[in-house]
């Protein structure tokens, strides 16, 4: 797994525009006879495909992977010297993409981090540090994750409250639509073949 920085590959009120949009866009694919079959199933549908599920991490379940070293690059580059890390992994429930993206609110803090299925591991120095100092910067980093999923959980809570209303909003104007053509092909006075 290649590490990423947290929280930072772009703005998550983009993603959450974009997934309004791909709402909007299934409903102006939806025919007739779809609408016809009742807003409130259609509503329930896509409510189940496009809502968030934010993450939260499992902090109760954190594990030490082990150690491991690696080369590092010193003094300008021109030196390379083995250094010791410690990788923890803790587990999370919800969307693992929600990891990637900056909610409104946020701390402008970089935290390097691999993101495996449904975990993510974080990566500690140990040369000549004391357990307590690492032990404090994981818990530091903790706790700047849970803030971070605090507030990307009020930005989609916020978009999944409004499923619904976006939904009949624009099933609605579909219907609306169809039944103005309806209106249209009556109007022209020609009976209509039944097929």
């Amino acid at each position: 797994m290649t590490e990423i920085q947290l929280f930072s590959r772009s703005s998550l009120l983009g993603v959450i525009q974009d997934r309004e949009k791909k709402i909007v866009a299934e409903i102006n694919g939806y025919t007739e006879e779809e609408i016809s079959e009742g807003i409130e199933k259609l509503c329930d549908n896509i409510y189940n495909k496009y809502k968030f599920v934010p993450p939260s991490l499992l902090v109760d379940e954190m594990n030490m992977l082990g150690k491991y070293e690696r080369e590092v690059r010193t003094d300008n580059l021109r030196n390379i010297r083995r250094v010791s890390y410690c990788e923890i992994e803790i587990p999370f429930t919800g969307e693992r993409e929600l990891f990637l993206y900056t909610p409104s609110s946020f701390i402008i803090k970089s935290i390097p981090a691999e993101l495996v299925s449904n975990a993510i591991r974080l990566k500690y120095l140990i040369d000549d540090r004391k357990a307590e100092q690492i032990r404090a910067e994981i818990d530091g980093d903790v706790k700047d994750i849970n803030i971070l999923l605090t507030n990307v959980t009020s930005d989609v809570n916020k978009f999944n409250s409004k499923i619904r209303e976006i939904s009949i909003r624009e099933l609605q104007k579909r219907r609306d639509k169809f039944e103005k053509e309806q209106d249209v092909l009556k109007n022209i006075g020609i009976p209509l073949k039944r097929k």
